[in-house]
């Protein structure tokens, strides 16, 4: 069974899925279309570009404690600037009352900031360590 669509019927496709381009690939065959802009929406696309271009955004998140006591670093981990954090690196643990809870990384990137020291008293939710995603 063959399904025959026209051009007109990827053009409708285009507007009304917002899209501007719209392409397929197989080993056998590849199409493209891609719908004009309007001179509008080049020069802000245009301007869009350069602003990225010039202004690389950098994104932060922070590693929190997950309890409330005495925070020690793991000594198996460096926790120092530019080193890597991956998801579910042990970084740590929280001392209370003799039990220790560990701190397992959620998130990865590299340290910017370290922001408590070993056997620094820290809240539930306290920024521990700042990432650079």
């Amino acid at each position: 069974m063959k399904n025959n669509i026209t051009t007109d019927e990827l053009i409708r496709i285009l507007d009304s899925e917002n899209l501007t381009e719209l392409s397929y690939e197989s080993p056998d065959f590849n199409f493209s279309v891609k719908k004009p802009f309007k001179r509008e929406e080049q020069l802000k696309n245009n301007a869009i570009e350069n602003i990225t271009k010039k202004e690389k955004i950098e994104i932060y998140t922070e590693i929190l404690s997950n309890g409330i006591g005495y925070f020690y670093k793991n000594n198996n981990i460096s926790l120092s600037i530019n080193s890597d954090i991956n998801i579910g690196d042990e970084i740590g643990y929280i001392l209370a009352m003799g039990v220790q809870s560990p701190i397992i990384s959620e998130v990865s990137g590299k340290i910017v900031e370290v922001l408590v020291q070993d056997g620094d008293v820290v809240d539930y939710n306290k920024k521990i360590i700042k990432l650079k995603k």
